[in-house]
């Protein structure tokens, strides 16, 4: 599935003309000519709907997959592989095969495909489900933070700056678009989440609850309940896999 432009342009640090943002045609300050900078013009279109992009000095267009490719100075072979990886003997190539280094690192198997090619494509199918683990907890607790955060009756300045740190977190998780699905899964309906959204709300809710009864709105306070009560979702699910 190809990604969404917009969520291209925020990953890397685009600035948005807010009178358009997340409208069918979003315009922003063109990263490539940068001839809108210091101006109150906005030379970069992007189309949602069509998931295209043009700057209406410079004339530089294309698709999505192009959009990421200039921005992040990749190949563009290599970002279209990210997103339709190569196929083994016809068939889809298995997703631990996926993984970057630091992806790996993250859930504890970098060493040992360092060491053990071999182990690494027979233990694949377990090394895959601790990625997809990881991801759910981490989208989980990282949500749990983000309503709090959005919620909690603090200064802008002060939601601001919790916000920049869940930002950062997510950047460390080795998720791909991490904070994007974070904000894309807290405008739904709450029935309509997904799972891990779903269970990030009830431990936001009972973090809330926790500090309510110690009277206790330190915002690092709640995040230490909302990190304690997705450890035991973590050591919930390990039990009942084991």
């Amino acid at each position: 599935m190809l990604p969404r432009i917009i969520e291209i342009a925020e990953q890397n640090g685009l600035t948005f003309n807010p009178r358009t943002y997340g409208k069918r045609e979003t315009t922003c300050k063109c990263p490539f000519c940068n001839e809108d900078g210091n101006k109150d013009k906005w030379y970069l279109s992007l189309n949602t709907h069509d998931n295209v992009y043009k700057c209406w000095y410079c004339g530089v267009k294309g698709g999505v997959l192009d959009f990421e490719s200039r921005l992040t100075n990749t190949p563009y072979q290599v970002v279209k592989e990210k997103y339709f990886p190569k196929k083994e003997n016809g068939k889809k190539k298995h997703g631990a095969y996926t993984l970057n280094n630091y992806q790996l690192k993250k859930i504890g198997w970098d060493e040992y495909k360092r060491s053990s090619l071999e182990g690494f494509q027979k233990k694949r199918d377990e090394i895959f489900t601790d990625w997809k683990q990881h991801e759910n907890s981490e989208l989980r607790k990282l949500f749990a933070m983000f309503l709090v955060a959005s919620f909690v009756d603090y200064s802008e300045e002060q939601k601001a700056e919790q916000l920049e740190l869940i930002m950062n977190m997510a950047e460390k998780t080795g998720i791909y678009l991490a904070y994007s699905k974070i904000v894309s899964e807290f405008i739904l309906n709450e029935e309509d989440r997904c799972s891990w959204a779903r269970e990030g709300t009830e431990i936001a809710r009972m973090a809330w609850k926790a500090s309510y009864v110690d009277m206790d709105f330190d915002m690092e306070g709640i995040f230490l309940r909302v990190l304690f009560l997705n450890f035991r979702y973590v050591d919930k699910e390990y039990q009942q896999n084991n």
